[in-house]
Parts: C-alpha cells; structure tokens; sequence
C-alpha cells in the first residue's frame, strides 16, 4: 500500500531518504560526519515545513514498514522549505554566507527523492512510487512534473524516459551531477489547483 509518511516511520525512512541523497544529508545538516547528518536528517524528517519532512514523503508500505519512499512538493515552496536548514546552517558557520542550490522551477511540481530498500528493488516499487507522485499532481492541478537524474544513473534516467519525463539541462549539487527531467501534465487531465 503507498500511503502518506507518519513520524514513526523515521527508522526506515532516514536511511531511504540517505540512500537517494548522500552528500546532500552533510550539506543541509553542516558536517562531514555521517552519523550526525543521519540524525539531523532525522530531526527534520520529524519536524514540519522542511523538504525532508515526512509531510512531504509518500512510502510504500509492505510487511508492515516503509520499503520504499518519494518525496515532493511544489517548486514555488522549495526556498520555504530549505529555511530550516539555512538557519542551522548559519548558527553552526555564524555570519558566513550560505546557500542551497534550488532545484525546482516555479512552476514544478517537484519529485526531489526516490528510494527502495535493496530487498525490495526490481518488484516495481520505484514506479509504483512515481505513478502515485504524477497523480498526486494531477490532483493538485499542476502542468508540470520534474526531477533530477544522477548522471552516473542510467538505469533510472531509461525508467523516467520510459515514463514520459524528457531532458531540460543539467545541475549540480553537493558535488553530484544530475540532468534535469520535465514532464508536462496534459491540461485535460489536470483539475483547478487547490
């Protein structure tokens, strides 16, 4: 079952939302070590109005625990959503400029992280996930879908070219290097933006 993420589900979730972002986690919680990024991330999967926040996670369900995961939200929100972490990001580096790249247009409704646990990879999970965040737009009333594709990925970038999601430029972040993927929504399939 694909249901919304709950808090309790943070055990299973921080290692998923890890594996789909690696260096990443150093970036948004300020430090090279691991073991600290992983509880930060943690502390902000707990927590509302940040990108990692279970509010804005889907997962797949299975066994009784979440074996896979998505996250999304608006692209007009990803400023908003990185606050909480600029404002660690500044009380750890005081007044040292910080900044976090934005990797959602406007106009995007934004798939930021996807992730299935190993033991549970090549059942289908993965698009079972995309398929629930594309209708998830749809609902939403948003045009268009986007993503980004680690370069070094070309079993995921066949997958999101297999389901409609064409090249818009390329981005990097934390050091990866990703192409852009853009989706348009048919109008016919969209209702009023709630």
């Amino acid at each position: 079952m694909i249901r919304p993420a709950q808090k309790n589900d943070v055990q299973e979730a921080v290692p998923l939302i890890h594996s789909a972002i690696g260096r990443i986690a150093n970036t948004i919680a300020g430090t090279s070590d691991l073991e600290e990024a992983l509880d930060v991330l943690g502390q902000f999967y707990q927590q509302e109005g940040n990108r990692y926040s279970y509010e804005n996670i889907i997962v797949k369900e299975l066994d009784g625990k979440a074996v896979g995961l998505l996250t999304a939200y608006h692209g007009s929100l990803s400023e908003q959503l990185d606050l909480p972490y600029m404002e660690r990001l500044r009380a750890l580096n005081g007044d040292s400029p910080v900044s976090l790249k934005k990797e959602a247009k406007e106009d995007e409704y934004y798939l930021d992280s996807l992730a299935v646990n190993p033991a549970y990879q090549g059942k289908g999970i993965g698009t079972e996930l995309i398929q629930a965040f594309e209708q998830n737009g749809r609902e939403k009333g948003f045009e268009k879908l986007s993503l980004l594709c680690d370069i070094n990925n070309p079993n995921a970038a066949r997958l999101y070219e297999r389901l409609g999601y064409r090249p818009d430029g390329a981005l990097t972040v934390s050091g990866y290097h990703f192409i852009r993927m853009v989706k348009p929504i048919q109008l016919e399939e969209a209702h009023i933006k709630q």
